[in-house]
């Protein structure tokens, strides 16, 4: 599996579609906060370094939905995954390599959102608000675990379904279900005003996805401890695992 992962990273990072994917990073961190600055100037307010860098985290799963579907589908329609098992490749192993692959895909993106955060923060701001040094790698080395986890999670659905348009559709429904989940969830523990009012088995499963699902780290607030984040994006990649790789074992090809 190790070689297959290997040779389909290194084709998809020299691909343009994945430099465009980059650019795109920038150009919607660079946009968004000359907006943002335009917007607070006009009220003489000033735009912080933490906006800056919590400003992609928040669109992470869209974007890592709609790239690993667009940066995977083409290696059902050109023949490259049948082409693969006809030489011999266990379809187990295609399965695994494109799940890992999807994740890695996913946190590189999200890597090089935090640097454009960086570096987009010294054009327009003067400095941090309300976050430390160590508040600022914690904030990103879980948007970065959680990136893997999405990433795996989106890359077994396109293996599950076969590399169809209705990926498409599942992928960002899927996505668009766990954002709408975790505001939800957010607005209920952590309402703007007064103190969360859910009690027994509703409080306890909110809680439990707030602590241990991956989509629910995409807020651009540090509510989460990193160990809980940890264990929550493992489970979902272990799991996102073994459903791709069974599923796709039964699968025939012609």
């Amino acid at each position: 599996m190790t070689n297959i992962l290997y040779s389909d990273l290194h084709r998809i990072i020299k691909g343009k579609v994945f430099t465009l994917g980059l650019a795109l990073i920038f150009g919607y961190t660079f946009f968004v906060s000359l907006i943002l600055k335009i917007v607070l100037v006009s009220v003489n307010a000033d735009l912080s370094s933490d906006d800056v860098l919590t400003a992609f985290p928040t669109s992470a799963p869209f974007f890592i939905a709609a790239s690993i579907l667009f940066l995977f589908i083409g290696d059902f329609n050109d023949g490259t995954i049948r082409n693969k098992i006809m030489c011999g490749v266990k379809k187990n192993t295609v399965a695994a390599s494109a799940i890992v692959l999807g994740g890695i895909i996913s946190s590189v993106f999200v890597i090089f959102s935090q640097i454009s955060g960086l570096v987009v923060a010294k054009i327009f701001t003067k400095g941090y608000e309300s976050m430390t040094a160590v508040e600022i790698a914690n904030f990103s080395l879980r948007n970065i675990i959680a990136a893997f986890a999405a990433g795996c999670f989106m890359a077994m659905i396109l293996m599950v379904l076969g590399g169809t348009k209705i990926a498409y559709v599942a992928g960002l429904v899927v996505t668009f279900l766990f954002r709408v989940a975790t505001g939800e969830v957010a607005d209920k523990l952590y309402p703007e005003t007064g103190y969360c009012l859910l009690t027994g088995t509703k409080l306890q499963v909110y809680t439990l996805y707030d602590r241990y699902c991956p989509y629910a780290f995409f807020t651009g607030v540090n509510y989460h401890d990193l160990g809980k984040c940890l264990i929550g994006c493992i489970i979902l990649s272990l799991i996102s695992l073994a459903i791709g790789m069974i599923v796709y074992e039964k699968r025939e090809f012609k």
